[in-house]
């Protein structure tokens, strides 16, 4: 950037912009300072630009195109995009509603129901029949 040249209102405004924010590279921010020194029209445009922009007049302040705000919120994203892990946690750590904890308790109720193998029963044998009112002594044998 040569400021030796007769510029255009725009050119000097972009100029201001950068060194407001602190975007202006070091050789082009000393011409810049330099520039402010000597003129004081350029000198009282930057200060109605730094007053528009910290007082946030939305008339006359330059405005970030529709395109460097939307590169803006995708980069945003993607540097803060949480990972799956912790997205998964996130979820994981959420209450559960009553009802549905009844219902997963029921349901892992039935599987282990339906999973576990019966209990295999000794068969009884039938034996000799003894009659209980019978006085006198027998030997009752179990086989």
């Amino acid at each position: 950037m040569d400021m030796t040249h007769k510029t255009s209102t725009e050119e000097y405004q972009e100029w201001l912009l950068s060194y407001y924010f602190g975007t202006l590279e070091e050789p082009e921010r000393g011409q810049l300072e330099q520039q402010l020194m000597l003129s004081p029209d350029l000198l009282g445009k930057f200060v109605t630009l730094k007053r528009m922009v910290e007082l946030g007049d939305t008339q006359t302040t330059p405005r970030p195109s529709e395109k460097a705000k939307s590169q803006l919120r995708r980069a945003v994203a993607q540097r803060f995009q949480p990972r799956l892990y912790t997205r998964a946690w996130k979820w994981l750590r959420q209450p559960i509603p009553l009802y549905q904890g009844l219902v997963v308790v029921l349901g892992l109720l039935l599987l282990l129901t339906l999973a576990t193998p019966p209990h295999q029963t000794r068969a009884i044998k039938p034996g000799p029949l003894i009659d209980s009112a019978s006085t006198g002594s027998e030997q009752l044998r179990w086989n």
